[in-house]
């Protein structure tokens, strides 16, 4: 009985250590993801509502799915930057499987929905590939590092400018897909033929992993290359080479095939000029002194950690099939961190850390002073510190959720846009047959119409021509208003002072938030409606 009563205490002990860890683990795989994806839905929410998002990517894929599901077609006929048959610039069969969510809930604010959750679903993924990776290395492990790198690599996550670039430009279906990237990899990190018993040269997986490369499959061209990555790493990592050169064969045919084939025969199809549509910026020596220095850029983002270990190096370059697009491209844009480009990326390079994290903490096991836990937990915690710091002060920082929601909430004209909220709905009552064009700040939230077009200083004598409506307004983007290398105001301006001039074209207010035209045609059809727009206009 003596002997029992003296074991309470250490039996307390271990049930409150497990306790604690149950409450660790439950913490980093879910609230702490959940906390971080409410974030990304709230601030794309503001980032809808304040109209800080203009047409270009957004409403291609926004118009697209729901112009599927009105038995229309799959044109984006706002588009003024390549063509109205913009199913011939990207091949994105993703398209009709979003066609019934935006089909259902037709709204800038549902697209913008998915756009979160697909970036707060990346942080759901991040701990539990820091837990397949642990134990792919030691299935014994039982120390609960995976935890602590866990939770760095989580708040590294709100840090990472390839990932935070990517939601602050919405939205691109790469993004969309780019978590199922991450799902196929922990599908196979899960299923390794070591810690299963699986012959190496099966092909038997979840069927998630094959969810998931059909997703990347029909979410866009690009998309696709991710696959051969994919195989990469089932080839050098996970055990399963055959599964390996199986990937990368599918993804190099569907990639060319649809480059050399498929959207060439579209374009023909649709009118427009032969060949793929960025098959002109192939130039792979182009831009040579950016693209080294877009590569370098990597090393201090991801604290150097894939070059911390053989894995984490392989696991990085699993990655080069999809830099490999955009270091091949001429266009500035793809070898920056200020767009949605390196969102296919980000997967493996979290892997690369993740296994990096590992191999410093097991060389530091090999000193007595760093087994203690807290010396563990102190340099992770500096690192993070160091991160923050660095990634705030760079060229990249402005991306930062942190910083977003900064700039939304002390907007200059935040009470201006709200307002704008309000007036925009005069346009709710518009007939189908009207000609309505936005410009590319308003568009997004005037896109689902069947005749909607894009606003700008050329379409001017077209719209004059028509029954038409034009909105614009001088608090919101004005990208491709008329010369985009001219200030947004100067743009607006010049615009505004060819409208003023165009014969046919006639102003139906401005209450300096929303400035509306109106054809001659509409004017004379919809004399009542064009009254009633005039005097809502005319309201302060």
């Amino acid at each position: 009985m003596q002997h029992a009563a003296t074991n309470i205490p250490d039996a307390l002990r271990q049930k409150e250590a497990s306790g604690r860890c149950l409450m660790a683990e439950r913490l980093v795989l879910w609230w702490i993801p959940a906390a971080m994806t409410a974030f990304f839905l709230f601030l794309a929410y503001l980032k809808i509502r304040y109209f800080q998002v203009n047409d270009w990517d957004f409403s291609y894929f926004l118009t697209q799915p729901w112009r599927i599901f009105q038995g229309l077609d799959a044109k984006t006929p706002f588009a003024g930057a390549y063509s109205e048959d913009f199913y011939a610039v990207h091949f994105t069969p993703l398209s009709l499987v979003l066609a019934p969510v935006i089909g259902l809930l037709p709204s800038a604010y549902t697209l913008a929905a998915l756009h979160a959750l697909a970036t707060g679903f990346m942080s759901f993924l991040l701990p539990r590939l820091a837990r397949a990776v642990s134990l792919n290395l030691d299935a014994d492990n039982d120390r609960g590092e995976w935890l602590w790198v866990a939770a760095f690599l989580l708040g590294i996550f709100l840090f990472f400018p390839p990932w935070t670039s990517a939601f602050n430009y919405m939205t691109h279906y790469t993004t969309l897909a780019s978590p199922f990237v991450a799902l196929a990899l922990l599908c196979l990190l899960k299923s390794r033929p070591a810690l299963r018993g699986v012959s190496s040269l099966s092909l038997s997986l979840s069927p998630l992993f094959y969810l998931s490369c059909l997703m990347l499959l029909l979410a866009q061209e690009r998309a696709s290359v991710a696959i051969f990555g994919i195989g990469m790493f089932a080839f050098l990592l996970a055990g399963r080479p055959r599964l390996g050169l199986a990937l990368c064969l599918l993804s190099a045919c569907w990639f060319f095939g649809v480059v050399k084939l498929l959207l060439p025969f579209l374009r023909k199809w649709a009118g427009l000029s032969d060949g793929y549509f960025f098959g002109r910026y192939l130039m792979p020596l182009a831009l040579l002194p950016q693209k080294i220095r877009f590569l370098l850029d990597f090393l201090p983002m991801t604290l150097f950690l894939p070059l911390c270990g053989k894995k984490a190096f392989l696991s990085a370059l699993c990655a080069l099939p999809v830099l490999g697009v955009s270091l091949a491209s001429s266009r500035a844009g793809m070898i920056s961190f200020h767009f949605m480009y390196q969102d296919l990326v980000t997967p493996f390079l979290f892997v690369s850390m993740v296994y990096g994290c590992f191999w410093v903490a097991r060389q530091g096991r090999r000193f007595a002073s760093l087994q203690k836990r807290w010396v563990l937990v102190s340099a992770l915690a500096l690192l993070l510190a160091v991160y923050a710091v660095m990634t705030q002060q760079s060229k990249v920082g402005y991306t930062t959720p942190f910083s977003i929601y900064r700039s939304l909430v002390n907007h200059e004209q935040r009470t201006a846009l709200d307002a704008l909220n309000e007036d925009i709905r005069i346009f709710d009552k518009l007939p189908e047959d009207v000609m309505f064009y936005a410009q590319s700040g308003l568009g997004p939230r005037l896109a689902l119409r069947r005749h909607r077009y894009l606003a700008r200083e050329s379409h001017l004598e077209k719209a004059a021509s028509e029954k038409s409506v034009l909105a614009f307004s001088p608090i919101c983007g004005a990208y491709h208003m008329g010369n985009d290398t001219k200030p947004d105001n100067v743009a607006y301006a010049e615009a505004m002072a060819k409208a003023d001039r165009t014969p046919g074209l006639s102003l139906l207010g401005d209450n300096g938030r929303l400035r509306v035209y109106a054809g001659r045609r509409f004017l004379e059809e919809e004399p009542d409606l064009a009254r009633e727009m005039a005097a809502r206009l005319a309201r302060p």
